[in-house]
């Protein structure tokens, strides 16, 4: 096999100079008259031959392909020519496919084009050999005319197979899967193919290396999936696409003029749609998540009603909603600065929590305000930010039947540190990564980040899985138009960093590069709105880190990924070698391939460059077993989750099929866990050992018919729902509705037990057979009091750290937390009556201190205040 630059086998072209094939040479066919395409893609009309004409007929694309192989003193031999079976010819122009066939025995081929308007056309030709790379050209498009493409020759290729599957584990057929190296070295098409009966398809004429997919299929939603070349069990899961549609009911006026705004896990930016005329409407192809809805009618005129429904959340497509219009009003906010000068374009947000779905948003205008909504009357939470500023503190408001006063948000003036990157001899270096540590968040580019979520909140748009490309999304990537924004901050070309926006708090921050070993910690200290300027981190002189990987017969081992102690990682090059840059002390490496069993490399780094060499393994472990019910017959649709227990291998996910069987292959031996998932029975879990292929008997599993508990959780006495309230059944956390109620699914065993809580009650637990769960059971809970005080030493000091038991007259501990740094402590959801509190001094003093306890009781629904107790000294 001749060896060929990556450059090579991404499309480059090799014209052959063979006998009479000549680039200057007529090939006359049928009298047509001919232009010839050079390597440099100009195009040469045939000597004598006048080009087109007013009889002119279609454009016919005309060529030869051979394989490539190795002659005399290592010359392209020709001599191995395509049989016409295996050689498709495709011709494309704008992911259009305008002819396709097959070459002859003899390796030509000639392919007819349809009429294209437009003037200097060209099309990709595209020619496909099993096993070969695949040859690419571009050729113009002239009428009437045999345009001759140069002779290709195809090298030999890698191969890539695979299987698109649904969520539930089913095969899709007829999924695109197209395919393009990473990164695209000029690729004007991808490579196409569409999966078979079984979802399975097969890449057999791409390059060796990373390769990026994307699947396609009508009702499902795009799905792009990195792999890397060859690899022989990659799985695309789609996600089927669903409708959520729905009426505004209101007065006819206002329901033709309503607009229904849609937000969701799945989708950005959020999408806007006008109701039709009789309130209908409709939001197709979603994907599964969880989605929120309203519907608003704004006013006209300035100062007439306006209109908007109760929020909806939870909603999943696939579902038919309906909401009704109710007068609804807006949030006046007004955003100064910490001078109190109103700040003009701040951006404000009202919604029913700090983050969530169908939050309102405004733009302040000159003089600092604006009004938010409309909205129906609830509690809100209000919060604004601003180029320049932190966010100000989150401001509840109550929106009655009444419009509100306006509201004042004050913006915080941020922190900011800077700094030089240096190394050992005190020169600046520049490209330096700055990583942050700190117990305040903070991110590189956040102002920018903000305002980018701000303005796709405000626009709205269309889901872009489903109508049109992907748009950024800000959270997660840096806006368009803006560069230099990542995870961490950088250093200019004199070494000079800064660090803006941050927020009083303690920052540790540490200096990487890749020549270089990382510089000490330097901990800074910010109070509100202080600047730190003059922060120094040397770069000090590590060592180099190179190592290379190999397979068990030596054969290097190209795209490992090699995870390293800082968090970064680095992956080895088509001859398996990897360069770490430079770095000193211990570090641990962790290297992990496609089908290989990942390993834990442990090097001291002396003085002295290292370089590692490392054989890795096959993972040629399986598991396969059969999932049956209590009644020994078969569970389709099983979710097989393995997780091993090494901490290093990842989770596998399959499904059970209709003869409740899997196969889990390409598995680390070595133990794990294998957990079991269906919505109709309760969840299972065994330990497992994975053994080499053939080395162990296949698993027999049983899952029983899961029960279901209907419950309703009240308040005692009045009656009235409690909603919210927590429910913990056999390690499954649930939450009651709007009305109290919840169905607890999947329980196993012969009974359960129920923990009750809901903030401001006192918690309730039960244990319920499951001879009851024809029933529904109601949980009545008490009001619960709370309690508060200081700890404080003899000499009236507060004690930060102490802990303070409250027990119960029988002994029972009700309550365990300890006092704050200012000796406060509080606790919630007492139930009603006499109470010991025990107060006992933190470690540090427990040798001069003595514990105390005082009794005390508590009322129901109060809060027993100036709880105080002392420590006195031993």
């Amino acid at each position: 096999m001749r060896s060929r630059s990556r450059a090579a086998l991404l499309g480059a072209t090799l014209a052959l100079l063979l006998g009479g094939l000549g680039w200057l040479a007529a090939w006359l066919l049928a009298e047509r008259q001919v232009v010839v395409v050079g390597e440099d893609g100009e195009v040469a009309p045939v000597a004598g031959e006048e080009v087109g004409g007013p009889d002119a007929a279609l454009t016919r694309i005309v060529g030869t392909v051979l394989l490539e192989g190795t002659g005399p003193e290592g010359q392209v031999d020709g001599s191995a020519a395509v049989v016409a079976e295996a050689c498709a010819v495709r011709v494309w122009r704008a992911a259009v496919l305008l002819a396709e066939g097959t070459c002859a025995a003899d390796g030509t081929y000639a392919l007819s084009l349809p009429a294209i308007a437009g003037e200097k056309v060209e099309v990709f030709v595209e020619v496909l050999v099993p096993g070969r790379l695949r040859g690419v050209l571009t050729a113009p498009v002239i009428e009437g005319v045999d345009v001759q493409v140069p002779t290709l020759a195809l090298g030999p290729a890698s191969r890539l197979e695979g299987q698109v599957l649904d969520r539930r584990g089913q095969a899709i057929v007829g999924v695109e899967v197209a395919a393009l190296p990473v990164p695209n070295l000029g690729e004007s098409e991808p490579w196409r193919v569409v999966s078979g009966e079984d979802g399975r398809f097969v890449l057999d004429t791409i390059p060796e290396g990373p390769i990026r997919l994307r699947a396609t299929h009508e009702g499902h939603a795009l799905t792009i999936r990195d792999a890397y070349a060859p690899e022989g069990g990659v799985v695309i899961v789609l996600d089927e696409l669903l409708a959520l549609t729905g009426a505004v009911i209101g007065e006819p006026e206002l329901v033709a003029r309503a607009r229904v705004r849609l937000e969701g896990s799945s989708l950005w930016p959020p999408l806007v749609e006008a109701t039709a005329t009789d309130g209908s409407f409709s939001f197709p192809e979603l994907i599964d998540g969880v989605y929120g809805l309203v519907a608003t009618v704004e006013a006209v005129n300035e100062g007439d009603p306006e209109y908007a429904s109760i929020p909806l959340e939870n909603l999943g497509p696939g579902t038919e909603v309906a909401v009704a219009l109710a007068r609804a009003y807006r949030v006046p906010v007004k955003v100064i600065s910490p001078d109190g000068e109103a700040v003009a374009g701040a951006r404000v947000t009202v919604g029913y929590a700090s983050v969530g779905l169908l939050q309102q948003v405004g733009e302040t205008g000159p003089e600092g305000q604006v009004a938010i909504g409309p909205t129906v009357p609830g509690p809100y939470v209000v919060r604004a930010d601003a180029d320049g500023y932190l966010p100000s503190e989150t401001l509840t408001v109550d929106l009655g039947a009444t419009p509100l006063p306006v509201q004042t948000l004050t913006l915080v003036r941020p922190g900011r540190i800077t700094g030089t990157v240096i190394d050992e001899e005190g020169n600046p270096v520049a490209e330096a990564s700055i990583s942050v540590d700190s117990e305040t968040v903070y991110s590189p580019g956040e102002g920018v980040t903000r305002a980018g979520t701000f303005t796709a909140l405000v626009r709205g748009g269309s889901l872009g899985v489903t109508r049109g490309a992907v748009p950024p999304i800000p959270l997660f990537a840096a806006m368009e138009g803006e560069e230099g924004i990542g995870l961490a901050a950088q250093s200019d070309d004199g070494g000079h960093f800064t660090l803006d926006l941050l927020m009083p708090g303690t920052y540790r921050l540490r200096a990487v590069h890749g020549l270089h070993a990382a510089s000490r910690v330097a901990t800074v200290r910010l109070g509100p709105g202080e600047t730190e300027d003059g922060i120094v981190l040397t770069l000090g002189r590590g060592v180099h880190l190179t190592g290379r990987i190999f397979d068990g017969n030596r054969r290097p081992l190209a795209g490992i990924r090699v995870e390293l102690s800082d968090g970064s990682e680095v992956s080895t090059d088509a001859f398996g070698v990897f360069d770490a840059g430079y770095r000193r002390g211990r570090e641990r490496l962790i290297l992990r391939g496609a089908g290989l069993v990942p390993e834990v490399v442990e090097v001291d780094l002396g003085r002295e460059d290292v370089a590692i060499e490392r054989l890795m393994q096959p993972a040629e472990g399986e598991i396969a077993g059969r999932v049956r019910d209590g009644n020994d017959r078969p569970i389709e649709g099983v979710r097989v989750t393995l997780t091993p227990d090494d901490g290093l291998t990842a989770t596998t996910v399959v499904w059970t099929d209709e003869r409740g069987l899997f196969e889990l292959g390409e598995l680390a031996p070595g133990a794990g866990q294998i957990e079991l998932e269906h919505p109709d029975y309760a969840s299972a879990s065994r330990a497992v050992r994975v053994a080499r292929r053939g080395g162990a008997s296949p698993l027999e599993l049983k899952m029983l018919l899961g029960w279901s508990l209907e419950l309703s959780v009240v308040a005692r006495g009045s009656g009235e729902p409690i909603a919210g309230a927590r429910i913990e059944v056999d390690e499954q956390l649930w939450a009651t509705d709007s009305g109290g109620g919840v169905v607890v699914r999947r329980l196993a065993g012969d009974s359960a037990r129920v923990v009750v809580r809901a903030g401001g009650w006192v918690g309730q637990s039960q244990v319920v057979a499951r001879s009851e769960a024809g029933r529904g059971l109601v949980f009545e809970l008490d009001e619960a009091a709370g309690m508060e005080g200081e700890i404080t030493d003899e000499r009236g000091e507060p004690v930060g750290g102490a802990r303070v038991i409250v027990r119960s007259r029988d002994g029972q501990v009700l309550a365990d937390t300890k006092t704050t740094a200012d000796g406060r402590w509080s606790v919630p959801d007492l139930p009603e009556g006499d109470v010991a509190v025990e107060a006992v001094p933190p470690a540090a003093l427990a040798a001069i201190l003595a514990p105390v306890t005082v009794e005390s009781d508590v009322r129901r629904g109060h809060v027993t205040r100036e709880v105080d107790l002392r420590f006195d000294r031993l």
